[in-house]
């Protein structure tokens, strides 16, 4: 059977359709079993660390841990191969886990988003700590800060999310209409 075990290091290397300017690390493989020893992937600011195993056959196990420092939401999303039908954006600080069948794994996630964007909408920061077992998810905590307020809270003169956000909360709920089409006190 095949084996090696290397001290590896490439600029431009692509994992998963994610490019990574520079990598480093301690990689084997032996009995179809694929070792990371670290694995420094870096990108032009951030940097994800990788750890762990992968025993690859049709149904891979894994047991690995990712550290992210300033990296890119969409780029661990994509090492993962996750696809999200909506646009998820920002930088990470925090770790990852996943242990078991590719098909069910358990899975932690201790993650911190800074200068983000969920679709259309910013996010200032997020931290995110949730666990999956038996495809069951469990969210200890999710706390998100939006963009920050703005002094405009007219949102006929501006076109903040926040203002927006506002208005609706606020204004919106402060008339109706009656059944002759008439604004009136809620």
């Amino acid at each position: 059977a095949p084996a090696f075990a290397a001290a590896a290091t490439s600029s431009t290397l692509v994992v998963n359709g994610q490019v990574f300017a520079h990598a480093r690390g301690q990689v084997s493989y032996r009995r179809g079993r694929l070792s990371l020893a670290p694995l420094l992937l870096q990108q032009k600011t951030g940097a994800f660390q990788l750890s762990g195993t992968v025993l690859l056959r049709d149904d891979p196990v894994v047991d690995l841990h990712i550290t992210a420092t300033q990296g890119e939401l969409s780029t661990l999303l994509g090492l993962a191969l996750v696809r999200s039908p909506i646009a998820l954006r920002g930088t990470l600080d925090g770790e990852a886990s996943a242990a078991g069948p590719v098909s069910n794994p358990r899975a932690s996630v201790n993650i911190r988003l800074a200068d983000g964007r969920i679709g259309d909408e910013p996010i200032q920061e997020a931290v995110v700590r949730a666990d999956l077992a038996n495809q069951t998810g469990t969210l200890e905590t999710l706390r998100v800060v939006p963009e920050t307020l703005t002094t405009v809270l007219d949102p006929h003169f501006t076109t903040s999310f926040t203002t927006r956000d506002f208005g609706y909360l606020v204004f919106d709920t402060l008339f109706a209409m009656n059944d002759r089409w008439e604004p009136q006190p809620q």
